[in-house]
């Protein structure tokens, strides 16, 4: 199915023009937008606070392979969020229908504040100096809202209760520095877990963690790559969680001499191995690109990454196999991570590098 957005891509991004048009009212843009998959079915969630008054529209995915969507409702929440603050929505890896209830976040004060549709006064995690979040959030199956950080090297999880609750779990301290990091929910799992993918350098080598989190264990794999590639700075990475726990990291590299390349990590739990892939971007000049995001496509047990990055002339571009269209080409002086669509889809989306601190 070329050109679908698989569910974690739209989770990773904040709508523009297109997703207004998802909500029928140009006057007030989307602020975030979320996806939800059980393994069968795609849900789209959309949050907007006009004035300060949360709203979300629900969504759901109709025909895959055109990239169509039927609105299902509309819903006022009947509460307030900070006005004009960005706002952070959630993933899951259920339905609407079965959790029922879901959050909305915002960063604050140094805190991180969230509020579930069902409760009376938001809930506020005070972060410690240095901590950063990793994006996304999830929410499980037991309506508690797990957010991930990593304070240094140690990752962290704090969860947070409808009836205003927090409790803060230590998972595990990795043995090197990590430089991104992102969360994706594994579909239909009923025991909350969690894929934390992590990347880093150690040894001088490029190496990338998944880390399985359920309850408060993490198991982790490693995949160490042979060869003199190092993560690009300024990047998004992708992660991608399947039904069969056959979990897959993916991300922009570069070596000495500035050429660039796709690197995918493929783990097996159960065997406790992994390897590497490797697809040079044989178009590029060395140094030329200032920023990178990295989306996965097609179903969701046969995955395939791509990239979409930004140049030194603030242009967006594909390094290779340009199988989705390019929505906006002048990125413009402060913008960082690239805007994408798939072939026949009916909205923007931009990057939320200004909530991820990876």
């Amino acid at each position: 199915m070329p050109g679908r957005l698989v569910p974690g891509l739209l989770g990773l991004l904040f709508p523009l023009t297109g997703c207004v048009n998802m909500l029928g009212n140009t006057d007030t843009p989307a602020t975030a937008t979320a996806v939800l998959y059980n393994g069968r079915q795609v849900q789209i969630l959309v949050a907007h606070a006009p004035g300060g008054a949360l709203q979300t529209a629900q969504f759901r995915e109709t025909r895959a392979d055109l990239g169509e969507t039927e609105k299902l409702r509309d819903l006022s929440w009947e509460k307030q969020v900070p006005a004009g603050v960005p706002l952070i929505l959630p993933e899951s890896g259920h339905l609407l229908e079965k959790i029922e209830d879901f959050w909305v976040a915002w960063l604050a004060d140094s805190s991180l504040h969230a509020i579930a549709r069902t409760a009376a006064k938001p809930v506020t995690v005070a972060l410690a100096a240095g901590e950063r979040l990793i994006d996304r959030p999830i929410v499980v199956l037991s309506k508690e809202l797990h957010v991930f950080t990593w304070k240094g090297r140690t990752l962290t999880k704090h969860r947070l209760r409808p009836s205003g609750e927090t409790v803060t779990e230590s998972l595990l301290e990795l043995d090197y520095d990590v430089l991104h990091s992102r969360t994706a929910p594994v579909p239909a799992n009923d025991d909350d877990a969690t894929l934390v993918g992590a990347v880093g350098m150690k040894d001088g080598k490029l190496v990338a963690s998944a880390l399985y989190v359920r309850g408060p264990k993490a198991l982790r794999v490693d995949a160490v790559h042979a060869d003199n590639w190092r993560p690009m700075p300024a990047q998004s990475i992708g992660v991608h969680a399947g039904t069969a726990i056959r979990p897959a990291i993916a991300l922009v590299a570069r070596d000495a001499a500035g050429k660039y390349a796709l690197l995918e990590a493929v783990f097996e739990y159960q065997k406790r191995e992994s390897g590497w892939s490797e697809t040079v971007f044989q178009s590029l000049q060395p140094d030329q690109l200032k920023s990178a995001a990295v989306f996965y496509y097609k179903t969701q047990d046969s995955p395939e990454p791509f990239a979409v990055a930004v140049d030194t002339k603030n242009r967006v571009i594909q390094p290779r196999n340009a199988r989705h269209q390019i929505v906006r080409r002048d990125a413009g002086d402060g913008y960082t991570f690239p805007i994408v669509t798939t072939n026949a889809s009916r909205y923007e989306v931009i990057g939320t590098s200004q909530l991820n601190t990876f």
